[in-house]
């Protein structure tokens, strides 16, 4: 019930229902199945999301062009999409002849989309009481038109409040920064008494993440750090700090090639859980259709899709099949190479200066990548629902091009990647291994490199020796004095799966995983050695299979490229949430956060007064 009297909850839909009643609106789903089909034969090559987000934020922007939206000249000023990359002038043109097409099929049809109800929502708006303060969350999910109606509601320039992450716009449709809704906000106070307490409005950013913890944060960074290396105008950049004077778990991607979701959700064999604690752990999909493919198969869990789970946050959390089914896999490992084709082209974009798209026209591969933007921000998204830990479950029947981003990610340290079977048993037994970081850093979302460097690496597994060499044998402390030194040596991207081996097993050591000299053997025959251990690892390698824990075969060699031959499943699998149970299983508070908590108070209190 609106009563601007009181504090009122209300959702847009809410709203919608409010003022006028059951009504389902023209969306994207609609749009695909109705009106996609007579309108893409202009431009096959673009895709329909990126088209859709055309007509409901650039076509029908901020400002008083939002209802009749922009005539074919006032669009043609800016060759910049809505979702930050460049057009051609014939791909423009051919979008505003599919937004005229598609204007006149829906009053063919008697249909409204979003945009129409939003206007006749401000025309009964203008006849209710208004409120004193408005604060709209999530902001980054509405159109234009929606947040030009939510701004109506509230005529004091000083009592709006917006919140919103544009890392995190994965509604099909929306796509702004906050400087346009800012701008939006001055224009609308123009020539009246609160025009000056409109010029005042201010853009503060959140530099903590107070959420996750800090391998999440991490992780989640550099999916946006990529995100906006390739597109650099797709959202809005932070300064992003994460404190890591902690113990930090990694997140995991799990990649079995063959395997079956359900099974690995829930065990199989005498290990397969009857039911899951939905209170364990939570599973996220793209699409309803998994979740129903689960759920056929027994999984009882929490099952929800990303944008259900949208402002929501869990302990942990699986995302399940989100590389092997967004419609971008196929281009994410290449993006992940900075020298690959892929990369250059978008890079060459993100350098373009207005009016100069002209070099799409030979090479129109460019918009086969734009479908990253999206399916990027949905893993971010995904990501950061985690406190705790989080899961990349992958089980692709084929081998997989998206190989590259994962080894990206665990050469940077920000993730464990399990690629077979026997690994994902010995994982689930034993929990895997920990990192300790020993400082504070901070990137920005924009910025170069990644804070888990080789040299930071290095520094954190040197200190954490300091503090346990008291406490270990004298050969474990000389094998980790090698390990550091190989991977010190070992610069430049030839040796790049090497350094990924070389740290994997600092950390499994760093874990608590006991001495094991074949490992030395098994490198050297994978590598070749630049630094000679001063071990007799030759003849004991020989006898590793009598050594408490040794292991001889390819599990102590972290994984590599995967194989188009899918492994043998063994018959006793656990579930993964045993093995997220035992690896996560630390759930205090970061403390770590206190000095900037604090800082945050007393920023706090410097704005209300």
């Amino acid at each position: 019930r609106w009563s601007p009297s009181s504090v009122t909850c209300i959702t847009w839909d809410g709203l919608v229902s409010h003022f006028i009643g059951q009504i389902s609106p023209v969306g994207f789903s609609l749009f695909v199945r109705q009106y996609w089909p007579g309108l893409q034969s202009r431009a096959f090559h673009l895709h329909p999301n990126l088209v859709w987000t055309e007509f409901s934020s650039r076509l029908r922007p901020f400002g008083p062009k939002w209802q009749s939206g922009l005539t074919r000249d006032e669009y043609m000023k800016n060759d910049m999409l809505a979702q930050g990359v460049r057009l051609t002038t014939s791909d423009q043109n051919a979008i505003y002849d599919m937004f005229e097409r598609y204007m006149d099929m829906k009053r063919a049809r008697g249909e409204l989309d979003d945009i129409d109800v939003a206007a006749r929502i401000l025309e009964r708006v203008c006849a209710f009481p208004k409120v004193d303060r408005i604060y709209i969350d999530e902001v980054q999910d509405f159109s234009p038109a929606q947040l030009m109606v939510l701004l109506a509601l509230c005529p004091h320039a000083r009592g709006v409040t917006l919140a919103g992450d544009t890392c995190q716009t994965i509604n099909p449709g929306s796509a702004f920064s906050f400087k346009d809704i800012m701008g939006a906000f001055q224009d609308g106070f123009k020539g009246s008494p609160q025009q000056e307490a409109a010029g005042q409005a201010q853009l503060h950013f959140l530099h903590y993440n107070y959420r996750c913890a800090a391998g999440v944060a991490f992780f989640a960074n550099a999916v946006t750090w990529l995100l906006l290396q390739r597109f650099p105008h797709c959202a809005d950049h932070i300064d992003e700090e994460t404190m890591w004077q902690q113990l930090v778990e990694l997140p995991l991607v799990v990649h079995l090639q063959g395997g079956d979701y359900a099974d690995l959700l829930m065990g199989t064999g005498t290990k397969r859980q009857s039911t899951l604690d939905m209170r364990a752990a939570t599973i996220l999909v793209l699409d309803p259709a998994m979740r129903d493919t689960l759920r056929a198969k027994g999984v009882d869990s929490t099952i929800l899709t990303v944008n259900e789970a949208k402002g929501l946050e869990f302990d942990l959390v699986v995302i399940c099949g989100f590389l092997s089914t967004c419609l971008s896999g196929n281009v994410l490992g290449s993006l992940a190479d900075d020298e690959s084709e892929e990369s250059q082209l978008a890079s060459f974009a993100a350098d373009d200066g207005p009016g100069q798209g002209a070099f799409l026209k030979l090479n129109s591969a460019f918009y086969r990548l734009t479908a990253a933007i999206h399916d990027l921000k949905v893993l971010y998204t995904g990501i950061t629902r985690a406190r705790c830990g989080c899961v990349l479950l992958e089980c692709p029947a084929t081998a997989s091009p998206w190989t590259a981003l994962i080894a990206r990610w665990q050469d940077e340290v920000l993730v464990e990647w399990v690629n077979d079977h026997t690994r994902f048993v010995a994982c689930a037994e034993t929990g895997c291994s920990s990192y300790v970081h020993t400082t504070t850093a901070g990137r920005d979302r924009q910025g170069p490199g990644h804070p888990h460097s080789v040299e930071d690496a290095s520094r954190a597994s040197e200190a954490s020796d300091e503090a346990s060499q008291s406490s270990v044998d004298s050969a474990i402390v000389t094998m980790m004095d090698w390990l550091e030194e190989e991977m010190e040596a070992r610069k430049g991207k030839a040796h790049q799966k090497a350094r990924s081996v070389l740290r994997a097993e600092i950390h499994r050591i760093e874990g608590g995983g006991e001495l094991q000299l074949a490992f030395c053997k098994q490198f050297k025959q994978e590598f070749g050695m630049l630094c000679e251990p001063e071990l007799d690892w030759e003849d004991e390698a020989d006898h590793a299979n009598d050594v408490p824990g040794a292991v001889s075969d390819s599990s102590t060699v972290p994984p590599k490229e995967q194989s188009t031959v899918a492994e043998p499943c063994p018959e006793e699998l656990p579930s993964i949430l045993t093995l997220m149970g035992r690896r996560y299983k630390s759930k205090q508070p970061l403390m770590d956060m206190t000095a900037s908590l604090e800082e945050l108070h007393v920023f706090t209190l410097e704005l209300l007064s």
